[in-house]
Order: structure tokens, then C-alpha cells, then sequence
């Protein structure tokens, strides 16, 4: 009788952990062509790019897993900066929702599905860290507050979020 409840616990525990790897892996798939489709349309508009930067990402209010990530790509577009955000995990990206990073927010709102051109509140360049402040979002029930620490970005980095 042991054998067959270690059975039903090992049936149980891949389903369920079989599942959630389904979803999350299902997400990540419409994240990454979500920031695909993005970076070929803003493709011949981007001035500057750089990979892997690191990334604090805190959050409070209601909890959105698909706005945290500790790692980003970013593209410098003229009046704007695109940030394709992510996670690593057993060191694969896990793609998180990408970012549009712009004052000029009715240019992108044909790109603004699933809040990717976020109402910024506050952009600070100015650390004495060589970070990048970004603050957006409200911290309700209904939504999340969302505060971005990019890191080690040189000046030149650092003055493209001066909007």
C-alpha cells in the first residue's frame, strides 16, 4: 500500500509541476514574439543597442509575475528606448513582457498591447550608481507599481533616458 501512495504522489507532483511548466513556457512563447514582431518593426529605427543589463525590478500592489525580470536588452530608438526584459533561469532567458520606454506614448499606442508603453511616472538617470531609475504604475488592488534599477550603464547609456 506504501508503494502505491509514493506512486500518487510522484504522478501528482509531475503533473502539477508539469502543468506549470506548460504555462510558464507557453507565456514566454508570446512574450519572445511579441518582442520579435517589435524589434523587426523598430529595426531600421534603432541608434543604439546593448545586452544583458542587469535589472532590480520591485513591484507593489497587485502581483504580475510577467513584470518582474533581472536581466534586459535595450534599443535606443529616436524618441523612444525598447527594453526586451527577461529572466535567466538554469541560464535561459525566460522572457518577461517587453518595455517601451517613451514620453511620446500616442506614437506607440498601435505597439501598446498588454501595457507594454507603461505611463512612466519618474525616469532618474542621475544615481550616484551609473543606475537608471524608472517608476510606473500605481500600487491598487487592481494594478501594480512597478520600480525599475537598471545598472551599470555608462553616461552616454544613461543620458538616453532623457526624455
Amino acid at each position: 500500500m506504501n508503494y502505491l501512495s509514493l506512486l500518487s504522489f510522484l504522478l501528482f507532483f509531475t503533473a502539477y509541476f508539469g502543468l506549470m511548466y506548460f504555462l510558464v513556457l507557453k507565456r514566454q512563447n508570446e512574450n519572445k514574439n511579441i518582442s520579435d514582431y517589435l524589434l523587426s518593426q523598430l529595426d531600421n529605427k534603432i541608434i543604439y543597442s546593448r545586452k544583458n543589463i542587469k535589472a532590480d525590478v520591485y513591484g507593489s500592489g497587485k502581483k504580475n509575475q510577467n513584470l518582474y525580470f533581472s536581466y534586459c536588452d535595450l534599443y535606443v530608438i529616436p524618441d523612444a528606448i525598447f527594453l526586451i526584459t527577461y529572466s535567466k533561469f538554469i541560464n535561459k532567458p525566460m522572457q518577461s513582457m517587453p518595455l517601451m520606454i517613451t514620453n511620446n506614448s500616442d506614437l506607440y499606442n498601435a505597439f501598446n498591447t498588454n501595457g507594454i508603453v507603461p505611463e512612466i511616472k519618474k525616469i532618474n538617470p542621475d544615481s550616484f550608481s551609473n543606475e537608471v531609475y524608472i517608476d510606473y504604475g500605481e500600487s491598487t488592488l487592481d494594478s501594480t507599481n512597478i520600480t525599475i534599477h537598471l545598472k551599470n550603464l555608462s553616461e552616454q547609456e544613461r543620458n538616453y533616458f532623457r526624455f
